[in-house]
Protein backbone atom coordinates (compact mmCIF):
# COMPACT_ATOMS: atom_id res chain seq x y z
CA UNK A 1 0.00 0.00 0.00
CA UNK A 2 3.22 2.12 -0.09
CA UNK A 3 3.96 4.50 2.46
CA UNK A 4 1.38 5.27 4.91
CA UNK A 5 1.05 8.85 6.59
CA UNK A 6 -1.29 10.49 8.70
CA UNK A 7 -3.59 13.69 7.33
CA UNK A 8 -0.66 16.26 8.10
CA UNK A 9 1.26 14.82 5.05
CA UNK A 10 -1.31 15.85 2.90
CA UNK A 11 -0.29 19.67 2.55
CA UNK A 12 2.42 18.64 0.49
CA UNK A 13 -0.24 17.36 -2.14
CA UNK A 14 -3.76 18.80 -1.25
CA UNK A 15 -5.78 20.90 0.94
CA UNK A 16 -8.52 20.17 3.41
CA UNK A 17 -10.88 22.57 5.08
CA UNK A 18 -13.95 21.87 7.25
CA UNK A 19 -17.04 22.93 5.43
CA UNK A 20 -20.74 22.83 6.42
CA UNK A 21 -23.86 19.97 5.71
CA UNK A 22 -25.18 22.88 2.88
CA UNK A 23 -21.96 23.06 1.02
CA UNK A 24 -21.47 19.55 0.80
CA UNK A 25 -25.42 19.21 -0.26
CA UNK A 26 -24.80 21.62 -3.03
CA UNK A 27 -21.13 20.13 -4.06
CA UNK A 28 -23.41 16.74 -4.29
CA UNK A 29 -25.69 18.49 -7.24
CA UNK A 30 -22.94 18.75 -9.25
CA UNK A 31 -21.04 15.28 -8.82
CA UNK A 32 -18.43 13.91 -11.61
CA UNK A 33 -19.80 10.79 -12.92
CA UNK A 34 -16.36 9.14 -14.12
CA UNK A 35 -17.72 5.82 -14.54
CA UNK A 36 -20.31 4.14 -16.75
CA UNK A 37 -21.65 0.16 -17.45
CA UNK A 38 -22.58 -1.15 -19.92
CA UNK A 39 -23.56 -4.84 -18.66
CA UNK A 40 -26.08 -5.33 -22.03
CA UNK A 41 -22.51 -5.28 -23.98
CA UNK A 42 -19.97 -6.59 -21.47
CA UNK A 43 -21.33 -9.57 -19.26
CA UNK A 44 -19.58 -12.39 -17.23
CA UNK A 45 -21.11 -15.96 -18.53
CA UNK A 46 -20.01 -18.77 -16.49
CA UNK A 47 -17.75 -16.84 -14.58
CA UNK A 48 -15.82 -15.52 -17.17
CA UNK A 49 -15.78 -12.13 -18.71
CA UNK A 50 -14.07 -10.87 -22.20
CA UNK A 51 -12.97 -7.06 -22.75
CA UNK A 52 -12.74 -6.59 -26.09
CA UNK A 53 -9.62 -4.09 -27.27
CA UNK A 54 -8.43 -2.76 -30.50
CA UNK A 55 -4.87 -4.94 -30.14
CA UNK A 56 -6.58 -8.51 -28.27
CA UNK A 57 -9.30 -9.73 -26.17
CA UNK A 58 -8.72 -9.70 -22.52
CA UNK A 59 -9.95 -12.46 -20.65
CA UNK A 60 -10.70 -12.68 -16.95
CA UNK A 61 -11.78 -16.11 -15.39
CA UNK A 62 -13.31 -16.67 -12.15
CA UNK A 63 -11.52 -20.20 -10.02
CA UNK A 64 -12.92 -21.72 -6.65
CA UNK A 65 -10.83 -22.93 -4.08
CA UNK A 66 -8.53 -25.95 -4.44
CA UNK A 67 -6.24 -27.67 -2.47
CA UNK A 68 -4.05 -27.25 -5.71
CA UNK A 69 -4.60 -23.52 -6.67
CA UNK A 70 -5.27 -21.78 -2.98
CA UNK A 71 -7.92 -19.31 -2.90
CA UNK A 72 -11.11 -18.87 -5.12
CA UNK A 73 -10.70 -15.83 -7.36
CA UNK A 74 -13.53 -13.25 -8.54
CA UNK A 75 -13.19 -11.04 -11.33
CA UNK A 76 -16.15 -7.97 -11.11
CA UNK A 77 -16.59 -6.10 -14.00
CA UNK A 78 -17.58 -2.42 -13.26
CA UNK A 79 -17.67 -0.33 -16.12
CA UNK A 80 -15.49 2.21 -18.33
CA UNK A 81 -14.07 5.46 -17.92
CA UNK A 82 -14.37 7.04 -21.26
CA UNK A 83 -12.13 10.24 -20.48
CA UNK A 84 -9.18 7.52 -19.54
CA UNK A 85 -10.18 4.60 -22.32
CA UNK A 86 -9.86 2.12 -19.83
CA UNK A 87 -12.04 -0.78 -18.56
CA UNK A 88 -12.45 -1.24 -14.98
CA UNK A 89 -12.63 -4.56 -12.96
CA UNK A 90 -12.72 -5.68 -8.93
CA UNK A 91 -10.47 -8.58 -8.65
CA UNK A 92 -11.39 -10.17 -5.51
CA UNK A 93 -9.04 -13.24 -3.65
CA UNK A 94 -9.85 -14.18 -0.08
CA UNK A 95 -10.35 -10.68 2.00
CA UNK A 96 -7.73 -8.87 -0.67
CA UNK A 97 -9.33 -6.84 -3.50
CA UNK A 98 -7.30 -4.66 -6.30
CA UNK A 99 -8.60 -2.70 -9.08
CA UNK A 100 -7.46 -3.57 -12.44
CA UNK A 101 -7.91 -1.01 -15.48
CA UNK A 102 -7.65 -2.34 -18.46
CA UNK A 103 -7.03 -0.14 -21.53
CA UNK A 104 -9.46 -0.27 -24.17
CA UNK A 105 -6.47 0.16 -27.05
CA UNK A 106 -3.34 -2.12 -26.17
CA UNK A 107 -4.52 -4.16 -23.59
CA UNK A 108 -2.55 -3.47 -21.00
CA UNK A 109 -3.28 -3.51 -17.10
CA UNK A 110 -2.77 -1.35 -14.45
CA UNK A 111 -3.67 -2.40 -11.02
CA UNK A 112 -4.43 0.23 -8.13
CA UNK A 113 -5.61 -0.28 -4.57
CA UNK A 114 -8.73 0.73 -3.01
CA UNK A 115 -12.52 1.69 -4.79
CA UNK A 116 -11.59 4.20 -7.33
CA UNK A 117 -12.55 7.98 -7.82
CA UNK A 118 -11.16 9.91 -10.88
CA UNK A 119 -11.22 13.71 -10.27
CA UNK A 120 -12.93 15.77 -13.28
CA UNK A 121 -9.78 16.60 -14.58
CA UNK A 122 -8.45 13.57 -15.03
CA UNK A 123 -4.89 14.36 -13.90
CA UNK A 124 -5.64 11.65 -10.46
CA UNK A 125 -7.37 8.92 -9.10
CA UNK A 126 -7.77 8.39 -5.44
CA UNK A 127 -8.48 4.84 -4.01
CA UNK A 128 -10.67 4.58 -0.66
CA UNK A 129 -10.89 1.62 1.55
CA UNK A 130 -11.72 1.10 5.24
CA UNK A 131 -11.82 -2.10 7.20
CA UNK A 132 -11.05 -2.90 11.05
CA UNK A 133 -7.96 -0.65 11.19
CA UNK A 134 -9.19 2.03 9.64
CA UNK A 135 -9.46 4.07 6.63
CA UNK A 136 -7.42 4.61 3.77
CA UNK A 137 -7.14 7.03 1.23
CA UNK A 138 -4.27 6.48 -1.70
CA UNK A 139 -3.65 9.08 -4.15
CA UNK A 140 -2.88 8.40 -7.74
CA UNK A 141 -1.50 10.47 -10.30
CA UNK A 142 -2.60 9.48 -13.80
CA UNK A 143 -0.17 9.77 -16.12
CA UNK A 144 -0.86 9.18 -20.12
CA UNK A 145 2.17 10.31 -22.47
CA UNK A 146 2.61 7.08 -24.20
CA UNK A 147 0.78 4.57 -22.11
CA UNK A 148 -1.85 4.80 -19.08
CA UNK A 149 0.24 4.27 -15.79
CA UNK A 150 -0.61 5.39 -12.15
CA UNK A 151 2.19 6.82 -9.99
CA UNK A 152 1.36 6.68 -6.22
CA UNK A 153 1.83 9.39 -4.48
CA UNK A 154 0.83 8.88 -1.11
CA UNK A 155 -0.99 6.91 1.22
CA UNK A 156 -3.02 8.42 4.03
CA UNK A 157 -4.72 6.54 7.11
CA UNK A 158 -6.51 9.55 9.40
CA UNK A 159 -5.79 9.17 12.96
CA UNK A 160 -8.96 10.47 14.27
CA UNK A 161 -11.50 9.70 11.81
CA UNK A 162 -13.26 7.60 9.07
CA UNK A 163 -15.23 7.79 6.50
CA UNK A 164 -18.54 7.76 7.27
CA UNK A 165 -20.62 5.24 5.13
CA UNK A 166 -24.33 5.86 6.75
CA UNK A 167 -24.38 8.76 4.63
CA UNK A 168 -25.73 8.18 1.25
CA UNK A 169 -22.92 9.52 -1.22
CA UNK A 170 -20.03 9.27 1.66
CA UNK A 171 -16.96 10.47 -0.62
CA UNK A 172 -16.95 12.00 -4.62
CA UNK A 173 -15.88 14.59 -6.65
CA UNK A 174 -17.67 17.47 -7.57
CA UNK A 175 -17.23 18.68 -10.97
CA UNK A 176 -15.32 21.88 -9.09
CA UNK A 177 -12.22 19.64 -9.08
CA UNK A 178 -12.73 18.87 -5.13
CA UNK A 179 -13.22 15.36 -3.21
CA UNK A 180 -15.96 15.93 -0.38
CA UNK A 181 -16.07 13.50 2.24
CA UNK A 182 -18.69 12.81 5.06
CA UNK A 183 -16.65 11.67 8.65
CA UNK A 184 -17.22 10.70 11.58
CA UNK A 185 -14.55 10.60 14.56
CA UNK A 186 -12.70 7.36 16.11
CA UNK A 187 -14.11 8.52 19.81
CA UNK A 188 -17.68 9.33 18.64
CA UNK A 189 -19.22 8.41 15.47
CA UNK A 190 -22.35 10.31 16.61
CA UNK A 191 -20.40 12.82 15.79
CA UNK A 192 -20.30 13.96 11.66
CA UNK A 193 -18.61 16.47 10.22
CA UNK A 194 -17.66 17.22 6.60
CA UNK A 195 -14.52 18.27 4.54
CA UNK A 196 -13.47 18.73 1.07
CA UNK A 197 -9.77 18.50 -0.54
CA UNK A 198 -8.52 20.32 -2.93
CA UNK A 199 -5.39 19.30 -5.28
CA UNK A 200 -2.42 21.77 -5.52
CA UNK A 201 -1.43 22.46 -9.02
Amino acid sequence: MGDTSDTKALGKYFTIAKISKQEYLQALKHRYYFLTNDNLRIEKQDGVIELPCKNKTVTFEDTEASEEFGDAERYDYLGEIPDLNQYVVRYTVYRAQEILFIDKQTGNQTKMEGEPLLSPDRNYVIGTYSDVLGTFLMFYKVKQAKSFTLKELITVSPQYWTIDYSEKEAIFFSKNNYLYISITFKENYNQREYIKIGIRS
